[in-house]
Order: C-alpha cells, then sequence, then structure tokens
C-alpha cells in the first residue's frame, strides 16, 4: 500500500544516496505525505479511504470497505469518531460538514481550502492529519 522504501543497486553513489535521501524528507515535509494514494474512486489503494465521502452512493468505496470488513454505517461512525476534537472535525460550508469526508489537497476545492484557511489548517498539515487518518482507519 504506497512506497515506502526505494531499492538502489549496490553500486549506488554514496553521495548519489545522502541527496536522495535529504531530497525525499524535504518534499515528504512539503507535502506532508508523500505516497498518498489516489483517491479510491480513481483507483487508489485501501489508504485513499481517508479522501472518501460518506458511502451515500453506489461507488468504489463499498468494495474497499468489504475488503477490510467494514460496513458503510461502522465506516461513518469510526470516520467521525476518529477526527472529533481533531482539526479534521470542522467543515462549515463542505460537503458534508467536516474535513472528515474532504479530498486530497491535490483535488481542487475552494469549500475545503476556505475551511483550511479560516482554522489555519496547511496544506502540508492537513495531508499529514489524512495520513494518521488513513492509517487509524485501516488498523484492525
Amino acid at each position: 500500500m504506497g512506497a515506502d522504501m526505494i531499492s538502489l543497486s549496490d553500486e549506488a553513489d554514496p553521495e548519489f544516496v545522502a541527496w536522495l535521501a535529504d531530497a525525499l524528507k524535504r518534499f515528504h515535509d512539503l507535502v506532508g505525505w508523500y505516497n498518498a494514494p489516489k483517491h479510491i474512486c480513481s483507483g487508489g489503494d485501501l489508504r485513499g479511504i481517508a479522501f472518501c465521502c460518506p458511502p451515500v452512493k453506489n461507488c468504489p468505496l463499498l468494495g474497499a470497505l468489504k475488503k477490510i470488513n467494514i460496513s458503510p454505517k461502522e465506516f461513518i461512525e469510526r470516520k467521525l469518531a476518529l477526527t472529533k476534537g481533531t482539526p479534521l472535525e470542522p467543515g462549515d460550508g463542505t460537503c458534508f460538514g467536516s474535513l472528515a469526508w474532504c479530498c486530497k489537497i491535490t483535488k481542487p476545492c475552494f469549500m475545503r481550502d476556505a475551511v483550511l484557511d479560516r482554522h489555519g489548517i496547511s496544506p502540508d498539515e492537513y495531508m499529514r492529519l489524512k495520513k494518521r487518518l488513513a492509517e487509524d482507519l485501516l488498523k484492525a
């Protein structure tokens, strides 16, 4: 579920390895989640459930929930419980009233971005919060 490592040949230049490690760390710090998945509805892996709306229609989320053995009702309850009291809880003016249901930062959304601005949440912090949400949702 996402690349957490890069494999290099045994003959890789140590200076290049150091440069690459530093570049990846800087990229991660900039974006908040360097290997974030695509949305489930765009073919992303299971971590993409952090970006899903409530399951109100027939969509790929339903198949993903079956894979992790969670009912749609349980998904809604867990996602709301995991975001309660966190910066992802607010969301007046968003599609479903909470940043919990909002999409990936790379998908343009003026409603999500207005809430992020209003609450002083940077795009990279938003993605770090979504990464944590994905990890918590996928815990057995």
